[in-house]
């Protein structure tokens, strides 16, 4: 890849940017993408997607929603919240939409954002009848099915070794009344998993269940089925999507319902069985019981007579006899609960949860860098979790102790210091003992241990149309990881520029600069001195146009420098064209991608969010050297039926990898 190339293409594509006017990115695609470049791996869980969609079709009452139903929308902080109750708490219900510019700290942008999803109520109009909730809710199935090909020879043989068809297969019905009653099922089979066949004469691999009450007298929530727990700040349980750094330097806060009904296709980060909230005044309790099989290989040692697995399979493929013999043979336990106390500006929570895995034990790999891994077949965690908001300072903290002896501790800060400035602080600490199969905490590695760092963010907007984003993170691993074999730290920096111009334009510029620690691929020492520093820099230009009511244009170019030790150099880039075409009054809209990429590989891979049919999302990494396209389309049938269909198809090289998805959607009673 020629410099100067590079050069004249991000010339021209800034010369071009500047032309024109686009519209705001939305926030929750930028940060899905950085969780996927963090995390490589990203659940099936479709749950907030799916609240979205219907609080466009249903939207949220403002006069009347509490904190915890504020907390669905991830560009709320915490002290939006609390200036929006006091609002209502001091002058009573809002009259109109446009009163909320007058609530401190709800600026243009977060005003802008919350609107398609609230509405101003009239108290006299609501309905409070109980046989409402099962008769007047929105009733959906939706059905989908994916192929794919390739003309590549290894992946065509490995498909023949698989006793199931390429295709993707769901189907799930939901019912939903406002957020007080909801109901389903649903039914998924993977590529390459026998249907209706072999080991599956039930038909799917996959069936889920759920229902959820709320606001029954004193009680707050009963979930039944599967579902989420979201406990503190995910240093002992976070099963709901939760994000880590990324372009919105205040998402730094877990917030969210302790109990939330689980209904996506993904086969791991859920539990089945039952939770209940109820409350008194200020006091709440929450209690939950979880019995559910996981897919985990599990084998016997003679010696000590005892069953052992190593790890949990998340991947929800179960495709080859091993993956079918390790399918649901581990039974996980799981009970706990939480007691809160809450007022208006202070919380905080008393959260216990146990895991047990019956008689079978979990034993690491003997490698020095698992010496403090979790052994045994159970054990349980305990935290206290407590924020307060003084004014426009929001503190947050929680603090947990594992088997009693291991600790971890995480707490932060958000603070508006102008109507223009806002700024986050994190401060984390997790010992080397400290072990949660389910945490999910806000840590540069994928689980809370063995880390310790700061974080700082600051949110700019100088003035009408410009915002500069901008963190900083430094952290450190006390003990050995996988592929670093000795205490190592690492740093990571980002600054971005936005510019809007009057709604239908947005440009923004982001440079991350990444540095870790790794094993020295030339060296065969496992010694300090043999760890090497990888140090990543991506510059990336992206604008977006609302060229009229029917058309938006979207345009990105990013290029990315690793340095790895000894000299190794690598590079990547990516660019690619965003066409949204969608018709006032037609029963149709479109979508097309075309994108071209090239990355020496895979350790300087790229990745770019990817629009797909309802309720779905992905994010590829790309290396090699190719291009993609893809085209997405939807058609309104008729008053109750929607389809969804997406081709793609990509080049690289000689090897060409195609995708086919349709999906329908049959509403049977509710709002169109």
């Amino acid at each position: 890849m020629k410099a100067c190339r590079l050069l004249y293409m991000i010339i021209f594509f800034l010369k071009e940017c500047l032309l024109v006017a686009a519209q705001e990115s939305n926030p929750s695609e930028l940060s899905i993408e950085q969780l996927a470049e963090h995390e490589q791996f990203i659940s099936d869980d479709d749950g907030d997607i799916q609240q979205y969609q219907y609080l466009l079709k249903n939207p949220l009452d403002l006069n009347r929603a509490s904190a915890e139903e504020l907390h669905v929308f991830s560009f709320l902080h915490e002290i939006h919240i609390m200036y929006l109750l006091k609002h209502r708490s001091i002058h009573g219900d809002l009259i109109s939409i446009y009163e909320l510019q007058a609530i401190p700290y709800w600026d243009e942008t977060i005003i802008r954002l919350i609107l398609p999803y609230v509405y101003i109520g009239n108290a006299s109009l609501r309905r409070k009848e109980w046989k409402e909730r099962w008769t007047h809710g929105d009733q959906i199935i939706l059905a989908g099915t994916t192929m794919s090909c390739s003309n590549d020879p290894m992946k065509q043989k490995e498909m023949l070794r698989y006793p199931g068809g390429p295709e993707r297969v769901f189907v799930r019905y939901k019912y939903q009344y406002k957020n007080l009653l909801q109901y389903g099922v649903l039914a998924e089979k993977d590529p390459g998993e026998a249907w209706f066949k072999g080991v599956q004469q039930k038909g799917f691999d996959f069936y889920s269940a759920h229902m959820v009450l709320r606001n029954l007298g004193k009680f707050k929530t009963i979930v039944l089925g599967d579902y989420h727990i979201n406990l503190g700040q995910g240093l002992l349980i976070w099963q709901s999507m939760a994000f880590r750094k990324s372009s919105e330097p205040m998402l730094i806060k877990r917030q969210g319902a302790i109990l939330r009904p689980y209904h996506s296709s993904g086969e791991f980060a859920f539990h089945r069985g039952v939770g209940i909230t109820t409350g008194y005044r200020s006091w709440s309790l929450t209690g939950f019981a979880s019995s559910r099989n996981y897919s985990s290989i599990i084998y016997s040692d003679t010696i000590d007579n005892r069953n052992y697995f190593s790890s949990i399979n998340a991947s929800g493929l179960h495709r080859t006899i091993s993956e079918q013999q390790a399918k649901g043979a581990l039974r996980c336990i799981t009970s706990g609960g939480n007691l809160s106390f809450d007022r208006s500006n202070f919380h905080v929570g008393l959260n216990l949860i146990g895991h047990d895995f019956g008689l079978v034990w979990q034993q690491k790999q003997d490698k020095l860098y698992n010496l403090f891994a979790f052994g045994g077949n159970q054990y349980t965690n305990i935290s206290l979790d407590a924020s307060y908001t003084y004014k426009n300072l929001h503190l947050f903290s929680e603090w947990v102790m594992h088997r009693f002896r291991s600790s971890a501790m995480l707490a932060g800060m958000m603070i508006s210091l102008d109507q223009r400035v806002d700024m986050s602080l994190l401060v984390r600490d997790m010992s080397r003992g400290y072990q949660s199969h389910f945490g999910n905490a806000f840590t540069e590695s994928t689980f809370p241990s063995n880390e310790k760092g700061a974080y700082a963010g600051l949110s700019i907007r100088p003035r009408h149309g410009w915002r500069v984003d901008l963190y900083a993170d430094l952290y450190q691993f006390p003990w050995l990881r996988y592929r670093v074999d000795a205490p190592s730290h690492g740093r990571d920096y980002m600054c971005q520029v936005s510019y809007s111009v009057r709604r239908r334009a947005q440009l923004y510029l982001r440079i991350r600069d990444e540095e870790k620690l790794y094993n020295d691929p030339m060296s065969g020492l496992n010694l300090k001195d043999g760890l090497v520093a990888a140090r990543k820099i991506s510059w990336r230009a992206q604008m977006e146009w609302q060229y009229n009511r029917s058309w938006m244009i979207r345009n990105r170019v990013e290029v990315l420098a690793l340095r790895q030790g000894h000299g190794m150099r690598q590079s990547g880039f990516i660019c690619f064209l965003d066409a949204f075409y969608k018709p006032m009054m037609k029963p149709y809209s479109l979508n097309v991608r075309f994108q071209y990429f090239e990355a020496d590989s895979y350790d300087s891979r790229v990745y770019a969010y990817e629009n797909d049919v309802l309720y779905q999302f992905s994010v590829p990494a790309f290396y090699g050297n190719g291009y993609r396209a893809y085209l997405n389309g939807k058609i309104v049938l008729s008053k109750s039926i929607r389809f969804w269909f997406r081709l793609s198809r990509t080049w690289t090289g000689n090897i060409k990898e195609t995708e086919v998805k349709g999906q329908i959607q049959w509403l049977l009673a509710g709002k169109t």
